[in-house]
């Protein structure tokens, strides 16, 4: 089963926790054992599993603009037509754009902390994220 959901960011380097939406997607299927893959269809958003904490989220976003300056020069840039986004695609590199998560009694195996993020790494804008569930 594959479906996509549609979420709309908040922003440049922003965190959305979109945990509750893949287990209502899981939840749907009837699917008790197996995978969920969730991927993005965008090459400036990501998808992370990681804590949800708002100190640590300002710590990743730190690092990504330290990493990829959004004020260095990006030939990318000079597209004509298109918004300066070379640094988001430069960060991506660093992010995974899907995630396979084990399926176990119809729910997603998570640690304790554990959350899954869509990663805006441009501007906000609307985003489609595929959760597809295979059962085992």
């Amino acid at each position: 089963m594959r479906v996509t959901r549609h979420y709309l960011t908040e922003g440049p380097m922003s965190f959305l926790d979109i945990t509750g939406g893949v287990a209502a997607e899981l939840l749907e299927s009837g699917v008790d054992c197996g995978i969920a893959v969730i991927s993005s269809r965008h090459t400036t958003a990501a998808i992370l599993v990681q804590e949800n904490e708002r100190g640590l989220l300002r710590d990743l976003a730190a690092v990504l603009e330290r990493t990829v300056p959004q004020t260095a020069q990006y030939s990318h840039n000079d597209l004509q037509g298109e918004l300066p986004n070379g640094h988001a695609h430069c960060r991506a590199i660093f992010l995974p754009t899907s995630v396979v998560l084990p399926v176990s009694f119809g729910q997603l195996v998570l640690g304790r902390w554990q959350s899954i993020l869509l990663v805006e790494l441009d501007t906000s804008r609307p985003r489609d994220i595929d959760i597809t569930i295979i059962p085992a």
